[in-house]
């Protein structure tokens, strides 16, 4: 494995910058599934605690990651296996930075709360990064029933606030995960609507993914192949460009 200290004080050599946010199946809760032993060496965590607590100090490999990067033991992560895609694919170094909460509802990320979007504020000027290329976004279990609307123009306001913010790239594209219960349809609704409306988001399809708990939490394997999945929507198989991000001019890109 290259040397961590060679990656301490820049971000000159790192390609792909990738946010994963939301609640219990961001974060990873399952056993099981491939070892973090077996990520491509181009991958980096920051080693933030989720939900909160330390905002981070330093870039380290999953494997190896211990407290207060919350990513250890025998859970697994579907962002470490979209970053594991990516490094192998399109032969670039990723760096993965997650902000998630398991009990957080989108009523966390709305202006007047804002205590998720405070804190991926605050992981973000820890690292004092580049923007993010791309957001993996994984929510929406704690919102069951909600009115579609309402989701929407929260998840609307989210990715717009980070955008001015210049936390994620103005044509960065934003990845949005289904649900699997059939009592989810609203948010699924809510995340299949905002795909239609957006060239750069888009939905990713989560039928026939092992799920435990009453449909609410992917297996640890589960979640490997979710970010698997993750990463054949952000970047389809025979894609001659990174990401889905060609439609959008030079001008736009930060």
């Amino acid at each position: 494995m290259p040397n961590l200290s060679a990656y301490a004080s820049g971000w000159g050599s790192v390609l792909l910058n990738v946010l994963l946010s939301g609640q219990s199946n961001a974060l990873g809760l399952r056993e099981g599934g491939p070892r973090f032993a077996d990520c491509d060496d181009r991958v980096q965590v920051w080693n933030n605690f989720n939900p909160y607590g330390s905002y981070g100090y330093d870039w380290v490999y999953p494997q190896e990651a211990r407290p207060p990067f919350h990513l250890t033991g025998p859970s697994n992560n579907l962002g470490v296996w979209f970053a594991h895609c990516a490094a192998q694919r399109l032969r670039q170094d990723v760096r993965l930075t997650v902000v998630a909460n398991p009990d957080a509802s989108m009523v966390e990320w709305l202006p007047e709360v804002g205590t998720m979007s405070r804190t991926i504020d605050a992981v973000f000027e820890a690292q004092g990064s580049a923007p993010y290329d791309v957001m993996l976004w994984h929510q929406g279990e704690a919102d069951r029933g909600c009115d579609t609307g309402w989701y929407r123009e929260a998840l609307d306001w989210l990715v717009a606030s980070l955008r001015e913010k210049r936390i994620l790239k103005r044509n960065g594209p934003v990845l949005l995960g289904g649900l699997a219960s059939p009592l989810d349809a609203c948010v699924n609704c809510a995340l299949v609507e905002a795909a239609q409306d957006h060239m750069l988001m888009r939905f990713v399809d989560v039928g026939g993914i092992p799920a435990e708990g009453g449909l609410e939490h992917f297996s640890g394997a589960g979640l490997a192949e979710l970010g698997q999945r993750y990463f054949e929507a952000y970047h389809p198989r025979g894609a001659k460009t990174r990401g889905f991000r060609s439609t959008q001019n030079a001008a736009d890109r930060i």
